[in-house]
């Protein structure tokens, strides 16, 4: 499926084989280019083994050292694909949309669970959308913070068809 899907991205965007395929390409790589603004992405797949989320992004979801958790109950993609550091844009996808009867359970090979589509655990990927309002909310009302910015924009998109929800949060 994800070759698939490699595969019509490249024939619908007219690239050979030896150009630029985002769907080949590393997801991390959507955010190399720092001249092009691409907003954070965060994908929910369901662990099967103890249902919580397993979040590819862009964003660190497992805290660090000293950090309080930002992603209450969730896995970060990174951590289960180790020794591994990233995976193409099209796993990446594929991981959050394997839906019974379509495509397999993905199996993760450092501590052999799976994962299934994120819709198992919650399916309008609402909880993610709080966890990273909870976070804008902790960056704005902490009184160290120097820098001032007049917005934030926070959208939401469905796979279902229905069009973006946005959310303008006023930073002042």
């Amino acid at each position: 499926m994800e070759e698939s899907w490699e595969r019509a991205w490249r024939e619908a965007t007219n690239k050979s084989e030896l150009t630029d395929n985002r769907f080949a390409e590393p997801f991390s790589s959507l955010w190399k280019n720092h001249q092009t603004y691409v907003p954070a992405l965060f994908l929910n797949a369901t662990s099967v083994e103890n249902g919580n989320r397993v979040i590819a992004s862009n964003i660190q979801v497992k805290p660090g050292r000293d950090q309080q958790e930002q992603f209450l109950g969730a896995e970060d993609l990174v951590d289960k694909i180790k020794p591994a550091v990233d995976v193409p844009l099209s796993t990446a996808a594929h991981l959050s949309a394997r839906f019974t009867y379509v495509s397999p359970a993905a199996r993760f090979r450092s501590d052999r669970t799976h994962a299934v589509d994120g819709g198992y655990f919650e399916n309008s990927g609402a909880t993610t959308g709080l966890d990273i309002l909870r976070q804008i909310n902790v960056i704005l009302n902490n009184p160290c913070r120097r820098e001032r910015s007049p917005r934030c924009n926070v959208w939401q998109t469905y796979s279902n068809g229905s069009p973006p929800a946005n959310l303008t949060i006023q930073m002042d």
